[in-house]
């Protein structure tokens, strides 16, 4: 199996606040095979790991991937218009000093797409921009009086605007992605006027795509 594109990962910190990353358009020809496509990158990865009694964000960070062409031909190929998973998670930190100390995502613009996809037959697997996106918050700690919360706020989300093109066979296709995974997971409080608090809070999503299927064949000598 060959690996085409950028099998690499991007990994977003508290320290990438205020960055903004840019990637395509790409153009990917490949001919018939045994193929995986990555367009812009293999995973993108936001990662808020709290401390105890420290305040932090990840905000105002702005992705945009595409807009990318892939043309490939038959056979197995597994194609992903711009990345395969987006992970975002805010988890652990929290609160014991008598004061509030959040982790935040907040005011962050992630978009993909425009993503013209075309390609053969046989046993295809196309995702228009992603496999699965996941949110995740939680794991926060609040005593003494304190405050804690791990929540998402105000931050946006844009996919689509794809055309998705293969010819005959057991293709499965996903125009944007296969899987939205929102997650809250469990947040402690301890002693009086402590509250601890995690979510997947405030944030918008869009998406728009078109696919079409066309016959397909190739005479041999």
């Amino acid at each position: 199996m060959a690996i085409i594109g950028s099998p690499t990962n991007l990994n977003i910190s508290s320290a990438n606040s205020g960055t903004t990353y840019t990637k395509g358009p790409l153009s990917y020809s490949v001919l018939d095979g045994n193929n995986t496509i990555y367009a812009d990158y293999q995973n993108v990865n936001f990662n808020l790991l709290g401390v105890m009694n420290i305040t932090q964000s990840i905000d105002h960070v702005t992705l945009h991937l595409g807009v990318n062409t892939v043309h490939f031909g038959s056979e197995n190929n597994v194609v992903y218009g711009n990345i395969r998973d987006l992970t975002i998670s805010i988890s652990e930190g929290g609160a014991s000093d008598g004061n509030t100390h959040p982790n935040v995502m907040e005011n962050n613009s992630i978009s993909m797409g425009g993503n013209d996809i075309f390609g053969g037959n046989e046993n295809n697997v196309v995702y228009g921009n992603m496999r699965d996106l996941s949110l995740s918050a939680g794991g926060n700690k609040a005593s003494n009086g304190s405050t804690s919360y791990n929540q998402f706020d105000g931050s946006t989300f844009i996919f689509g605007n794809n055309t998705i093109s293969l010819g005959n066979g057991n293709n499965v296709i996903y125009g944007v992605m296969r899987d939205l995974s929102l997650v809250s997971t469990g947040s402690e409080a301890e002693g009086l006027n402590s509250l601890a608090v995690s979510g997947v809070g405030d944030w918008s999503y869009t998406t728009r795509y078109r696919i079409s299927y066309y016959s397909f064949w190739r005479s041999g000598s």
